[in-house]
This record gives C-alpha cells, structure tokens and sequence, in this order.
C-alpha cells in the first residue's frame, strides 16, 4: 500500500476579528449594490411611465383630429389645415421623442464607439457661439462669449454628440427665459479639465428638484414649469450620458428668478501651449 503523509493544519493568519470586520465590510457593500439596483428599476419604471404618457398623450390627439377630420365632410379648406398643422407638431415630437430616446440608449451603450477626433476647443466654442449669434431665435437674448482668446488646450470628443449637448443647454436657456436675458458661454481651466459653462439669467429652478434635473424619470416641467406639463425630461439625461462618456462631469448651480449655470467639464488631451 502506499503511504500519505498527514498534512499538517495550518493555523490561519488573520484572527477572527478581521475575519468579522471583513464579513461586515462585505456586508455593507452587498447592501449597497442591493439598494443602488433597486434605485435603478424605480428610475427605469418611472421612466417607462413617464414615456408611456408622453406617447399616449400625441397619438391621442392625432386620432381625434383624423377622425374629425373623416367624420365631417362640410369642413371648410383652413379648418382641415388647421387639423394638419396640429397633426404635423404631434408627429414631431413623437419623432423626437424616439430619436431622443435611441440617443440615450446609444450613448449608455459602452458597446456603442463613439467617433472621437481631437479638436481645439477655444475654436471650438468660438465657432459654435457665432453660429447661436446668427440664429434668429435668439434675437431678443443677449449672448455673451467668455472665453480667453488665447485658449491653447485641445480634447479628444465626438463633435457630433457634443454639439448635442450644447444645443441642448442653449435651447433650455432659450426656452425657460424672457426677452432681453442673457445667455453666457464661458470657458476655464483648472488642473487637467477644461471647463465649460452656459450660464443664463432665467427663470431658474427650484432648489428641491435641483438634485433630480439630470434623472431619465425626471420631468422637465415639474422643475421649471410646476402647473404645466412641457417636457419629457431626456434632454438632461443624454447630455449627462454624452458628457459622461467622454471622460467628464455636468452640474448645475441655480437659483430661482435669478437663473442657472450648467458646468461641464472635459479631460485636457493636449495643451498646445506647451507641446
């Protein structure tokens, strides 16, 4: 027969308290994720509630204006256009709505590549703030350009997803403020981020939906326009979801009848300068 040896037992090298400290710190992060995906299905339901009502509301107006418009064969030729024009609004904003809601997904999808090139961002801004000048919708605001002429830092973005996001911050200043505000684009650096803000003097938001304004489930309209429902709320998230892809962070700094800043900031590829 062969012989086995006996092995010896190892005593192990960590007491019994670590062993109960390790247990807990596991415990707690278990705990953590348990309520960081249960914080998830709420937002995910929430947002499925809220795009449910978002699609509802515009299919049922386009049915009662078709079946007005079949019902009633004395309609004279500017009431059927005027049931077409609505018709029309209603079939943009679903098509909106869809492309808003394929971006957002798109944009989450690490899966998804993005078209990264790199770019001087003072040019950048410069570029994308006459472009906002010339257009007629923002003649009755004040547009301002802050940004150092002399701004030698370049980063590495999609330009596409990130003219979203500036179309976005712009046309919510536009929307939530009266004539004769001022909307501010301005740039700085700090350590190895470039950072960016468009700041406006409108109406501002609330201080208590202010931690909420960049949730998927988040209502636009509850922040800003609390007697009216005027938004579905994707715009904020994209622009979170783009920003975050590309290595950076969003805030929002606002006070209420005064306005808001919306802060961005982007991983410094390169400082001319210096290269």
């Amino acid at each position: 027969m062969t012989s086995q040896k006996k092995l010896t037992f190892q005593t192990p090298d960590v007491t019994v308290e670590e062993l109960t400290n390790a247990l807990y710190r596991s415990n707690l992060a278990l705990d953590r994720t348990n309520k960081e995906l249960l914080r998830l299905q709420k937002e995910q339901s929430d947002l499925f509630t809220n795009l449910t009502h978002d699609l509802r509301s515009p299919i049922s107006a386009i049915r009662v204006a078709i079946e007005y418009m079949l019902s009633d064969s004395s309609l004279t030729l500017a009431e059927i256009r005027d049931s077409l024009g609505m018709l029309l609004t209603r079939t943009e904003f679903l098509e909106q709505l869809i492309h808003d809601i394929l971006l957002l997904s798109t944009v989450e999808s690490m899966g998804h590549p993005l078209h990264l090139e790199c770019i001087d961002i003072g040019i950048f801004l410069e570029e994308l703030f006459y472009n906002y000048r010339e257009d007629s919708n923002y003649a009755n605001r004040k547009l301002i350009l802050e940004v150092p002429s002399n701004f030698p830092y370049q980063v590495m973005i999609d330009t596409k997803l990130l003219h979203r996001v500036f179309d976005n911050l712009f046309s919510n200043a536009l929307k939530f403020s009266t004539s004769g505000a001022s909307i501010t684009l301005i740039a700085s650096i700090s350590e190895s981020y470039v950072i960016i803000t468009v700041k406006d003097t409108g109406i501002g938001i609330s201080k208590e939906h202010l931690p909420h304004i960049f949730d998927r489930s988040f209502m636009v309209s509850d922040s800003r326009t609390p007697t009216a429902t005027t938004g579905y709320g994707l715009g904020l998230s994209i622009v979170k979801a783009i920003v975050s892809r590309l290595g950076g962070t969003i805030s929002c700094n606002s006070t209420l009848h005064v306005g808001s800043s919306f802060s961005l900031t982007l991983p410094v590829f390169m400082n001319t300068e210096k290269a």
